[in-house]
């Protein structure tokens, strides 16, 4: 099905189509939200995040490659585009990408996209092909908000390549839930496991990413 690059090594992951720009010859500009990771650095973190918009197959991740790179903050590992498919831009040890602007867990983790709007204003549909996602109502950060969830393939694929890495680098499987909130530095410093952006970015309107859906459906997979 395809294999990741952690570490320079290959890690084989089942349960998913892996496309992987390090090795197949595609060209790209890498991002400027790209730098190589502290030596020092544990990694012991997966994010989850979503786009906020709808990209397919492989000039949807050469979008989402183009727009990081017009931004010197903006970063990710991978992204999981709307049928599914994983697309590595990044080495998940040796790179670090700016997926998240916490100084704690930005340098200790690896950041996963996934193709979705997520959020939705006023609780209208999503664009294009967000509208055949399902939607449900979750309390983040003490708004009730209706989101738009990942496709059935996307869960799978994020399923896939969270258990691939957490069995590869020893990372324990635990996720974290309730309650959707952001965390003290000392929670996060100490967790092990894959989070959600909504926990670990504060300011005015803190991040909702990936909504509550694609984190409880990873801990029912590992249970």
């Amino acid at each position: 099905m395809g294999h990741l690059v952690i570490d320079g090594e290959l890690v084989q992951v089942d349960g998913a189509t892996v496309h992987n720009f390090l090795d197949t010859g595609m060209s790209f500009v890498a991002p400027k939200g790209v730098h190589p990771r502290p030596k020092d650095a544990v990694v012991n973190k997966i994010v989850l995040h979503w786009t906020a918009s709808e990209r397919d197959g492989e000039e949807g991740a050469r979008t989402v490659l183009r727009n990081m790179s017009a931004r010197k903050d903006a970063g990710c590992h991978m992204l999981v585009t709307n049928d599914g498919q994983v697309w590595q831009f990044n080495d998940l040890m040796r790179d670090m990408a700016s997926h998240v602007s916490h100084r704690v867990v930005n340098p200790a983790s690896i950041g996963i996209e996934v193709s979705d709007y997520g959020w939705l204003k006023d609780h209208t549909e999503a664009p294009s092909a967000g509208r055949n996602r399902e939607k449900y109502v979750a309390v983040i950060h003490g708004w009730r908000t209706t989101f738009a969830d990942y496709y059935p393939t996307q869960h799978d694929a994020v399923q896939a390549v969270c258990t691939a890495i957490c069995e590869h680098l020893g990372i324990p499987k635990e996720v974290m839930l309730e309650p959707w909130r952001v965390r003290s530095n000392k929670k996060l410093r100490n967790f092990a496991g894959v989070l959600g952006h909504l926990h670990c970015a504060s300011g005015r309107r803190p991040k909702t990413d990936p909504a509550t859906k694609p984190l409880e459906l990873l801990a029912d997979y590992w249970k």
